[in-house]
């Protein structure tokens, strides 16, 4: 929306997102998650530090000064401080699995375990206070009460589940899928097609519009930072 809205006026900002929950690693995650911060780290403090021309103890150095930066840049709180050291400890795990040189899983099992690893970490990050993670994660790893609250269980209904399982799906996809550039090599293209992705994105827009006009205020993540 923010590219798209800068366009508009003139303006050309670069990707930022490009499907981060495919990735099949947390170094292929960083590169897909928030690419412009994480660029900026690595051009204005990995690098100038040494990068990975250092020793292995300098690299892995580094790599923990990056992301505990990156944890303060979004906020003065222990919550990213310690979710910035998880990623830094991920990476710093992955960089000693990948020279020991250890069989590699499969595309699909490293997927899912990145996407596992990252999830857990966000809970750290949207919590408040670092006693609230902990409540979080005593009840991911050690549930006492299978019951779902009640306005988390109001909002399971067909359509929402039905949503949740393509989403899901869609994680499934390959990390380089797009439709445009797919649509656009398939013999069948031309102005039949162009028209049918104008209707089909027009019925969607009007669609997204009535959805978010009947739904509750969702405010922008980003204003916390």
């Amino acid at each position: 929306m923010a590219i798209g809205l800068g366009r508009i006026f003139g303006f050309r900002f670069p990707e930022n997102f490009n499907r981060p929950l495919s990735a099949t690693s947390i170094t292929d995650f960083w590169r897909r998650w928030h690419m412009t911060l994480s660029f900026w780290f690595r051009d204005y403090v990995y690098v100038p530090l040494g990068g990975s021309r250092t020793s292995r103890f300098g690299t892995y150095r580094n790599l923990w000064a990056v992301f505990l930066l990156s944890g303060l840049w979004h906020g003065a709180n222990w919550t990213f401080v310690i979710w910035g050291a998880y990623h830094g400890m991920l990476l710093t795990l992955e960089r000693m699995w990948r020279v020991s040189g250890r069989k590699r899983l499969s595309v699909n099992a490293r997927r899912l375990n990145t996407f596992l690893l990252v999830v857990i970490g966000f809970t750290i990050f949207r919590t408040e206070t670092v006693s609230q993670s902990m409540h979080f994660y005593s009840h991911i790893f050690a549930p006492r009460d299978w019951s779902l609250p009640i306005s988390f269980a109001a909002h399971l209904t067909n359509r929402n589940l039905l949503l949740f399982c393509f989403a899901a799906c869609s994680v499934l996809l390959p990390g380089t899928f797009v439709t445009g550039r797919w649509l656009e090599q398939c013999e069948f293209g031309g102005r039949k097609l162009t028209l049918a992705r104008v209707g089909v994105m027009t019925l969607g827009a009007f669609y997204a519009a009535i959805l978010m006009s009947s739904s509750n205020f969702s405010p922008f993540i980003y204003f916390r930072f």
